[in-house]
């Protein structure tokens, strides 16, 4: 049997969303590697981040929300390549 290399297909999550303390972020993929995490204001700016080592499929990385204004953000998560951007309100 031939072995086929599957394609780096991801599922990123955050929660609680609203949030109002402390989020979670989940990615599953099978990627291995430099995992970049950001919380974008709706200008674009990152107001926290993270780069963490991915050595499992599934992987969560928690950010404390504590100062964060009350609004919409955006969860920048780049594996490699792939950048996956999910919505999240502050409260």
């Amino acid at each position: 049997s031939v072995a086929v290399a599957q394609p780096v297909s991801s599922k990123a999550q955050v929660w609680p969303n609203p949030c109002t303390s402390e989020l979670s972020v989940k990615v599953d993929n099978n990627y291995r590697g430099a995992m970049l995490l950001q919380i974008l204001n709706t200008g674009g700016a990152a107001v926290k981040e993270q780069q963490v080592q991915k050595n499992q499929e599934s992987m969560a990385v928690r950010f404390s929300a504590m100062g964060m204004k009350p609004g919409l953000y955006y969860v920048k998560v780049q594996t490699g390549a792939k950048v996956e951007m999910l919505k999240l309100m502050i409260q």
